[in-house]
């Protein structure tokens, strides 16, 4: 089955980044947890696409009607998520290859 990357959700309760309060929360653990590998992963994915043999797991939101939690692969999850939507970073800070990026609020 397809999803496109605005019907996933992070893993509120991923054991990598112990417990987020939302969606947001998530993200920015994510973020500070892998910093350059996620932004290592972006690229990889920007320039190779996502890798066959990575799948991500995902089950039917209990919560949101049409969403799926990312059981497994949070990572390539919010990189995609990062790629299609670069202003979800807005206010964040993250390491791409041996780029600094800080993302401002307009």
């Amino acid at each position: 089955m397809l999803f496109r990357s605005d019907q996933l959700e992070l893993d509120l309760i991923n054991p990598r980044i112990s417990k987020a309060a939302d969606q947001h929360e998530a993200m920015q653990r994510i973020i500070d947890d892998q910093n350059t590998k996620l932004g290592n992963l972006a690229e990889s994915i920007a320039e190779d696409g996502l890798n066959p043999m990575d799948r991500l797991l995902v089950m039917k939101s209990e919560q949101k009607s049409g969403k799926y939690t990312v059981l497994e692969g949070n990572r390539r999850a919010l990189a995609l998520r990062i790629l299609k939507n670069p202003n979800v970073l807005t206010g964040r800070c993250i390491r791409f290859g041996r780029a600094f990026w800080r993302t401002r609020s307009t």
